[in-house]
């Protein structure tokens, strides 16, 4: 059977014109192919947000973030001042068994001296006026900060010499009388002396002031022997005032 062709493709101008068609449409099929896809608008914001959140494209890797590394600091404290050197020096200086129970002093005075409430508050300066077979003759203030004492007394001691009562002269008319029962005759001048110098009252109070925030500072008679010790041994070593 003979097929019978298309009278129009079978024309020699169309025929001549086919070829070049083809080529045409080849080529923009290729350039087609070849052009860039146009990004999603979606994909386009979204991308734009990522960037201006974090700073890095979101076809970028994102370079590890640094660590700081620490250095530890050390604070080096800064030691309180010391006070100015005190001039106060004692009538007579402590011997080597006083200066080593010092505290044992100061307890006994602060129960003399202080309402037993407030006994556990209290710090104590004194001085020694003198002494005689198991009594210590002194002068002290004892503070709790809100309120303090001072006064002559009498400390009797223990054969062991250990601290055994603290006597004080009564207040009022009986004053003149005790301290002249209490305390020997040339005590008793000292005590003349003593009772109007305001000068030893305030520094030992400045002293005690010091002592609340420097807890392991002696009193100053404690310090006074110490320095006394060293130098010239045990025992009692009477010092000149001028009052």
């Amino acid at each position: 059977m003979k097929l019978s062709m298309n009278p129009l493709f079978s024309h020699p101008t169309l025929q001549s014109r086919k070829l070049p068609l083809l080529l045409a449409l080849l080529v923009v099929a290729a350039l087609a192919a070849c052009a860039p896809t146009r990004p999603n608008e979606t994909d386009v914001l979204n991308t734009a947000i990522a960037m201006a959140q974090t700073s890095i494209p979101l076809t970028q890797t994102a370079l590890p973030t640094s660590t700081p590394s620490l250095t530890a600091t050390f604070a080096i404290p800064t030691p309180s001042p010391l006070p100015t050197q005190p001039s106060f020096i004692p009538v007579i200086t402590p011997d080597a068994y006083q200066v080593e129970h010092w505290k044992e002093y100061q307890d006994a005075l602060a129960k003399r001296f202080i309402p037993s409430d407030y006994v556990p508050f209290a710090l104590c300066e004194w001085d020694i006026l003198g002494k005689a077979n198991q009594e210590v003759y002194v002068w002290a203030i004892c503070s709790t900060g809100g309120y303090h004492s001072y006064r002559f007394a009498v400390i009797h001691l223990g054969a062991n010499e250990k601290v055994q009562t603290v006597e004080t002269p009564s207040n009022g008319d009986g004053w003149a009388s005790d301290v002249q029962r209490m305390f020997p005759s040339n005590v008793q001048e000292k005590i003349a002396s003593y009772d109007d110098n305001h000068y030893i009252k305030q520094e030992m109070l400045n002293h005690i002031e010091w002592r609340r925030t420097h807890s392991d500072e002696p009193p100053l008679i404690v310090l006074s022997g110490i320095a006394v010790i060293k130098t010239l041994g045990h025992g009692l070593h009477e010092r000149t005032r001028i009052f």
